[in-house]
């Protein structure tokens, strides 16, 4: 099974390097917030930090890689609003009041 039953935490990352020159063009990941202490999302931000690099989520809003604006800003997530309230994230999307 890809995943287990009931969920274990689930984060993953990747890196994609340039071939030729071997600098890094892109990199992502997805935390699972589920995880005890959040371990995987503060190395992650820490890294970013550590870096000098923005976080940037699927819609392109950035964020500084800080645990508090990164919170705030998953917050806001429609992945977020579909979890706390799922019909309502159906409604709204329904409506128009959602963009995916």
């Amino acid at each position: 099974l890809w995943k287990s039953n009931p969920p274990q935490v689930d984060n993953d990352a990747y890196l994609l390097v340039h071939e030729q020159t071997g600098t890094i063009e892109a990199m992502g990941f997805r935390a699972d917030l589920r995880a005890p202490k959040l371990t995987f999302l503060r190395t992650m931000i820490e890294l970013c930090a550590q870096y000098d690099w923005l976080l940037m989520d699927i819609k392109g809003h950035l964020v500084l890689p800080e645990l508090e604006q990164v919170v705030a800003w998953t917050k806001r997530s429609n992945a977020y609003q579909f979890l706390k309230k799922p019909q309502q994230f159906f409604m709204d999307l329904e409506k128009g009041d959602l963009k995916i």
